[in-house]
This record gives C-alpha cells, sequence and structure tokens, in this order.
C-alpha cells in the first residue's frame, strides 16, 4: 500500500502494533512551535504491553514491566520504517516530521484530546480496553502551505483547538479510589493528582538520597512502581491482553547486579541492562546503584555484606548512604 494519504497512516499504524490510532490537526502553539501558516498534523496509537510478572524471588530487585523492554525505543524504531516510506511516497522532507514516545510533547493530553481515554487519578491515561498498560507513540507532521497537498486526506481531519482539561477530568474513574488507596507513600489525591515527591516512581531517578517514608516502603524496587497501575480495576478488568515479551525480564539477582556494578564502575547503564529502558541516558547510574543497595538490605541477606561494603567508598554520596543503610538493614533482624 502506497503510505501517500492519512487512511494509509491508520492502516500502516495498526499493521505495524499501533492499537486504536488517532490523528487530527493540532494547533501549533499546543506543540511547541510557532508558525501559524502551516499545518501541523498529530497520529498517535496505543503500543500494549504485556501484564506484569509475579515477583517470587526475595533475592531479586524488579524493575517495572513497563520498563523491562525498552518499549519507547520499539516504538521508535517501527515509527522510523514507516516515515521512511512515507518520505518516499510524499516527498514530505524529513526536517518536517517528529517521532514521539515519552517526549516533552504532552502527550497524555494530547491523546486524551484525540479521544484514545482519560487521564486517571494516578495521573496516566485509562483505557477501557486496554486500561494503561500501554505505551503511547507517534508522529508530529508539519505541512507548510506549498506541501499540504503532499499528503491526501487532512482536509476531513477533526481540529485539536485546546489541551485543557475538562471540568471533571476523572469523572470516568467515578467514585473508585483504588489507586489512591494502593500508592505506597499516599503520593496520589483523592482529587486527582500525583505529588512527585511522593512518588516511587519519579524518586527512582532522583540523585539524592531517598527520605525516610520511601526508604520503608521501597522493598526490591530497582526502577519504577506500579502499584497504582496493579490495582486499578480498570486495568484488572481490561479487554485487551497481550501474551508475554520473551526477552522481558523484570527480576535480577541482586547479588549479580552487585558485582556487576563493582567490576564495571564506569560502565553505562545500557551496558549492565542491556534491552532495557534504563539504557535511557537520562537515568543516572548513581541512581539505581542507590536503589540496589537499598533493596539489597531489604533482602536481609547476609551473604550479601562482603558485596555492600566496596560501595562505602563510592564516590557518590547517594550510593555510600545506601550501602550504609544496606548493612544496617541486614544487621537489624
Amino acid at each position: 500500500m502506497a503510505v501517500n494519504s492519512v487512511n494509509a497512516i491508520r492502516k500502516e499504524l495498526l499493521r505495524r502494533g499501533f492499537h486504536n490510532p488517532r490523528m487530527a490537526e493540532i494547533e501549533s502553539h499546543l506543540v511547541g512551535s510557532g508558525s501559524k501558516a502551516c499545518k501541523y498534523l498529530i497520529f498517535m496509537g496505543l503500543y500494549p504491553l504485556p501484564d506484569p510478572a509475579v515477583h517470587t524471588d526475595p533475592g531479586s530487585a524488579v524493575i517495572a514491566p513497563f520498563a523491562a523492554v525498552h518499549y519507547y525505543r520499539r516504538c521508535t524504531k517501527t515509527l522510523q520504517n514507516l516515515v521512511s516510506e512515507l518520505r518516499h511516497e510524499t516527498g514530505i522532507p524529513k526536517r518536517d516530521i517528529r517521532i514521539f514516545s515519552n517526549s516533552r510533547l504532552p502527550e497524555r493530553s494530547i491523546a486524551a484530546a484525540l479521544g484514545m481515554g482519560w487521564v486517571g487519578r494516578n495521573g496516566l491515561l485509562m483505557n477501557r480496553e486496554y486500561g494503561s498498560s500501554f505505551v503511547l507513540a507517534g508522529m508530529l507532521i508539519v505541512l507548510d502551505p506549498p506541501n499540504e497537498t503532499l499528503l491526501q486526506g487532512t482536509g476531513e481531519l477533526p481540529r485539536i483547538l485546546s489541551l485543557k482539561a475538562p471540568p471533571d477530568p476523572h469523572r470516568e474513574c467515578g467514585k473508585c479510589s483504588a489507586c489512591v488507596m494502593a500508592c505506597p507513600t499516599g503520593a496520589i489525591s483523592t482529587t486527582g493528582g500525583v505529588s512527585l515527591e511522593r512518588c516511587l516512581q519519579y524518586l527512582s531517578t532522583s540523585t539524592e538520597d531517598l527520605p525516610e517514608f520511601a526508604l520503608a516502603a521501597w522493598g526490591r524496587r530497582l526502577y519504577g512502581c506500579q502499584e497504582c497501575q496493579n490495582n486499578c480495576p480498570v486495568n484488572i478488568n481490561r479487554n485487551h491482553r497481550e501474551p508475554p515479551d520473551i526477552p522481558a525480564g523484570e527480576e535480577y539477582p541482586i547479588h549479580e547486579l552487585l558485582t556487576r556494578f563493582a567490576l564495571h564502575p564506569a560502565s553505562a547503564l545500557k551496558e549492565i541492562f542491556p534491552g532495557t529502558a534504563l539504557e535511557a541516558g537520562w537515568i543516572p547510574r548513581e541512581s539505581i546503584l542507590r536503589n540496589l543497595l537499598i533493596a539489597a538490605g531489604n533482602s536481609k541477606d547476609s551473604s550479601l555484606e562482603p558485596l555492600i561494603h566496596p560501595f562505602l567508598k563510592d564516590p557518590h554520596p547517594i550510593v555510600t548512604h545506601a550501602a550504609s543503610f544496606a548493612l544496617y538493614q541486614i544487621s537489624v533482624k
């Protein structure tokens, strides 16, 4: 099929694994652009994720399922191939097509405006069929006046004029407060919204010592938290279930990771966790090592003590403090 029309893009998104694709023309200022003379087209789809695994090994640290595979990169590569075909068929310049997934664009607000779901009390996009178990991805196409005819069917698209939330943005959640009750640190408000400074997902990449309330709830987390999603009735009762992703691994033996970090002090996270979202360059190595040491302490495994001791001399204070915490936790029976 020639990828030269809005409808063809929709069909290709479906064929390449993106569900519930939506598209619209969007006001330029809503996507951070200033040229009103151009036409801005947004295309988005949901990339479903498999159910989280059951974590039973007390000697392992856990990566949240959305990060166990680098789904953002998978979506981006898939869209890059689609864009290559689109450019070949239409002649749209490369500079005028932007691919996004977990970007600085207001993706959730755009998706809600496209009718792909609603924003739940936990701040995540919710959908009756898919819950919140998906990655958002898409592309922004900019057509200047001479190029507006390069893509067929654009005149039939709806227009997004505002991303302002409706008066009752969580109406679809009804009186449910399962995510509020499930949050281990009380980060979610009953009226909706998340206090980032209390959210374990947010704190997992911070470059400071974890506060006491986070330490008390940390468990064996290495990166991410999904308690609000795991306990959400929309997720539990969703219609679409994705089969397990074979390359995905959510549990990592703590003793192996401590050894790897110690033997390769200069290694980037992408070398320690290949194929996962921890390959992202913006995630600090010392933050993940801090998380690992806290998980090691919470395991109460005294055989880890020799592996923890070297990190008392790490150049990063958050690592040395976490190592001290881990040794103390193990000593307290």
